[in-house]
């Protein structure tokens, strides 16, 4: 930064303007504060001025009130027209009268829904799509109807208040649902993991059709629930710096809030709806230490506290606080801190809505880092920069052939915060055995075990791949191999005179000829 604040005053001297947030290389060349651009994302898009910043204080961007019980009140609702249909008919039946009698009961209730949840509600796609259901198999059957809704909404959806309008869910937030559902203890068998699989394809292809909610992509292959939509783009650290840098340039309300949104995605792994729902009351600041208290969320995984001043530069942290301590100001100093939202409009008890949190971010995002980007890929770049810093703690030399090495982060200080987060111990780098630390990572993302965290959020392993290649190279590749090994393991190598070509019968050697 010294460095960086001589060049600014010797072209301020000479009258030349210069974005703040830029750096200038030795060979007078711009870049980015981290001096480095990852290869996932082209320089050329990250813009050189400002961005437009949505407004957030909009009365439509409120949240609005949710019934007490919602959720409680639909799934009676469906547990009582279970009942009204098995009353028509305990067996299947093609009968004309029967079917009829049910589609009746399911104006009613479609009537009812409408006054208490918009059409787009949950208990509102369960009532249309069963209808559907019947219809177009043109067969009553009281058990199947018992156990597709038991398995999507009963036991789904129906789960989260949030469902009361599916239109403002992102792809993810289906899928979170999804992942719930099928990470159950009770769930074990592969059969019954199948079953539900195919029920809810049946359900979300309906639901898509049907404008209920947007493309959703589940993806489940082996009996194995593998994530859904695909989010592979890193974004780097010098990359969310210059967007951070950008985003403060406007110096307005909702660019700080924005600020303080996206800080909390990609470097404390929130989810959109967590960081909507917090509170002046779940964020901990004490001299240099800020926590996040997260008290619910799309699983019981998710309540957890998150060290952000562990994970996050104090540049990020001091934005966040300040932020706090803005919003503590606008209230009398007694007031209830657990009723006042973090986000909201000014001086004002009120929320802001996740969904308008989540889109006014994800305008910035994309005008910033292209049309692909979205809230959540905050959140897997969080858990990809965690795992190589993980990495790091242990091996500190795969810093040596990292873009991002220079950034504050990968210090030696933070690498003692991330060891200290990981272990327990003050500590410059973690011993052989350090597997609780896998748990801790787990937990710090909020997810129940760590098969969803490395198989969708963890997008740095050849990284890791690459460097432990060549410390296992540097280890063993100068061992010998014998014939039979060769043989085993090399194709068209199976003779004494082909592996007389071989010059080097090394691992190493036999790696380079392959």
């Amino acid at each position: 930064f010294e460095a960086g604040h001589r060049i600014r005053n010797i072209f301020a001297q000479k009258n030349i303007e210069v974005n703040p947030w830029l750096w200038i290389d030795y060979n007078g060349e711009l870049i980015y504060p981290s001096g480095f651009i990852t290869r996932k994302i082209d320089p050329v898009t990250l813009p050189r001025s400002g961005i437009k910043i949505p407004d957030l204080a909009d009365e439509h961007q409120k949240d609005r009130k949710i019934e007490s019980d919602w959720c409680g009140i639909s799934k009676m609702t469906l547990r009582q027209f279970i009942y009204q249909v098995k009353d028509i008919s305990k067996v299947k039946t093609q009968s004309i009268e029967k079917i009829q009698k049910v589609f009746n009961k399911i104006d009613a209730l479609l009537i009812f829904a409408d006054s208490i949840a918009p059409p787009t509600s949950a208990l509102h796609l369960a009532l249309h799509w069963i209808r559907y259901f019947i219809d177009k198999k043109g067969l009553l059957s009281p058990g199947t109807i018992d156990n597709y809704l038991s398995r999507v909404f009963l036991n789904g959806l129906l789960c989260d208040p949030e469902s009361i309008d599916l239109s403002m869910w992102e792809p993810e937030d289906h899928e979170f649902a999804f992942e719930d559902v099928l990470s159950r203890e009770s769930i074990k068998n592969a059969s019954t993991r199948r079953g539900i699989y195919g029920t809810y394809k049946q359900v979300y292809a309906y639901a898509v059709t049907n404008k209920f909610c947007c493309p959703v992509n589940l993806s489940y292959v082996s009996d194995e629930w593998i994530g859904g939509s695909k989010r592979n783009e890193l974004i780097g650290l010098g990359e969310f710096d210059t967007f951070m840098h950008l985003l403060l340039d406007e110096c307005s309300r909702s660019s700080v809030q924005l600020a303080v949104v996206c800080i909390l995605a990609f470097y404390g792994g929130m989810r959109a709806g967590e960081i909507s729902s917090l509170t002046l009351k779940d964020l901990v600041i004490c001299d240099e230490h800020l926590y996040v208290d997260i008290h619910k969320g799309k699983t019981a995984a998710a309540r957890r506290e998150i060290p952000l001043h562990l994970l996050a530069p104090e540049s990020m942290c001091n934005i966040v606080a300040k932020y706090y301590n803005d919003r503590l100001a606008e209230f009398p100093r007694n007031s209830f801190l657990k009723k006042i939202p973090l986000f909201g409009p000014l001086k004002s008890r009120e929320r802001y809505a996740s969904r308008a949190l989540a889109d006014a971010a994800i305008q910035l995002l994309k005008q910033t880092f292209g049309d692909s980007i979205t809230l959540h890929h905050l959140r897997h770049s969080f858990a990809s920069w965690v795992f190589v810093r993980m990495y790091a703690c242990r091996y500190p030399d795969v810093l040596d052939n990292l873009n991002e090495s220079r950034h504050e982060i990968f210090s030696r200080k933070f690498n003692r915060r991330m060891a200290y987060l990981l272990s327990g111990d003050i500590t410059d780098q973690l011993s052989d055995h350090w597997g609780s630390g896998l748990v801790r990572f787990t937990k710090l993302i909020g997810h129940l075990g760590p098969r969803t965290l490395f198989s969708t959020y963890v997008h740095t392993f050849d990284v890791i791949q690459a460097h432990s290649m060549r410390r296992i190279s540097a280890i063993y590749g100068k061992r010998k191999l014998n014939g039979k090994t060769i043989s085993a393991i090399v194709p068209k190598m199976r003779t004494r005179s082909a592996q007389a070509k071989l010059r080097d019968k090394t691992i190493n050697g036999v790696l380079d000829h392959m």
